[in-house]
Order: C-alpha cells, then sequence, then structure tokens
C-alpha cells in the first residue's frame, strides 16, 4: 500500500478541534455574546470576519487571539501519527489560508511535519478534482485514502479517492452549546 496509495487528512476538525477554539475565542473577546448564536454560526461555517463583524470585534485582533489558543488533537490524530510512525508520510489538507494552517500545525501538531506535505487554500482546492488528480501523479499514487469531517467539503467523488468521514465533531458540536 505505501507504494500506490496516499495518504491524506484534512487538518480542522479532522486532525484538531478548531471549531471549539473558535468559540472560546469569540467568547473570550466577547462574553456577553449568545454562545449557543456563536457555535451555529461557526458550524454553519460562516466567515470569521463576518462573526467578527457581526459581534463588533476587531478581526485581526480575533485572529490573534484564535492563533495563540492551543486546540485540542481529535482521536484521529493518533491515526495520522500510526500512518507516519510506518513511514507513509501522510498529508495535512486545509481549506484554511497558508498563514492559519501553518500556525495550527505548529502549535497543534509540531514542527516536525514537512511542509512539503501540507496543502492549503492559495495552493489546492478540496472541491476541484483536477487538484486530488494532481496529488495523485505527484506522488505516483493509484489510491488516495482522505480523512475528512465533512460531507460537503471532504467527499471527494472519484473512486480513486476513498473519503474516511470523521463525525464525531458533529457531537462536539453539541458539546459546545
Amino acid at each position: 500500500m505505501k507504494d500506490d496509495c496516499v495518504i491524506a487528512f484534512d487538518l480542522h476538525n479532522t486532525l484538531i478541534n478548531s471549531n471549539a477554539a473558535w468559540v472560546k475565542t469569540y467568547m473570550e473577546l466577547c462574553a456577553n455574546a449568545n454562545k449557543a448564536k456563536i457555535v451555529q454560526m461557526i458550524y454553519n461555517k460562516e466567515s470569521r470576519k463576518k462573526i467578527s463583524s457581526d459581534l463588533g470585534l476587531n478581526h485581526s485582533e480575533v485572529l490573534e487571539k484564535y492563533l495563540s489558543i492551543s486546540k485540542e488533537k481529535t482521536e484521529i490524530y493518533d491515526i495520522f501519527i500510526l500512518y507516519n510512525d510506518l513511514g507513509m508520510n501522510p498529508l495535512i489538507i486545509s481549506s484554511a489560508n497558508r498563514d492559519i494552517v501553518f500556525s495550527d500545525v505548529k502549535s497543534s501538531i509540531g514542527t516536525w511535519v514537512d511542509k512539503k506535505r501540507i496543502y492549503y487554500r492559495e495552493i489546492f482546492n478540496k472541491k476541484e478534482i483536477k487538484d486530488w488528480i494532481f496529488l495523485l501523479a505527484k506522488h505516483h499514487a493509484k489510491r488516495i485514502i482522505y480523512y475528512g469531517n465533512d460531507i460537503t467539503e471532504d467527499f471527494v467523488d472519484d473512486e480513486r479517492i476513498i473519503s474516511v468521514l470523521r463525525t464525531r465533531f458533529l457531537v462536539d458540536k453539541k458539546a459546545n452549546n
């Protein structure tokens, strides 16, 4: 499997619990905000800039606070480490921008992850089949096993991409209410 299969993981809410960190960020900066509404906006994938604006917060300050908050690893993180320990060099993929991705990887996973194994919004679009085909070609692979958490964002409709969805984060959402 090592030679013909690439292993890849979504970063946010698959390897690390970023939604919980966003909720914590907004609640710390705006203690009188409606937590249930913030949770709903975050899990509905509303723009963080829009949420900041709606709460009357400076988004740069919000982002700085978010980046300073420790993100808990999920149970999927152990699978990532297992593949890494087996020498399979798993990839990390995110729809977030480069700065957020690299900061979250560095603070939550570690600096040992080779930056060449990290794909972010500016260089990879998870919704574009051509980007997945590019990964297959780049790694000389026949298949990609991709761990994600969102059926609308992390399910890839191609027989060469095996999508494994972590739905536990939906239960995490209820815990944040």
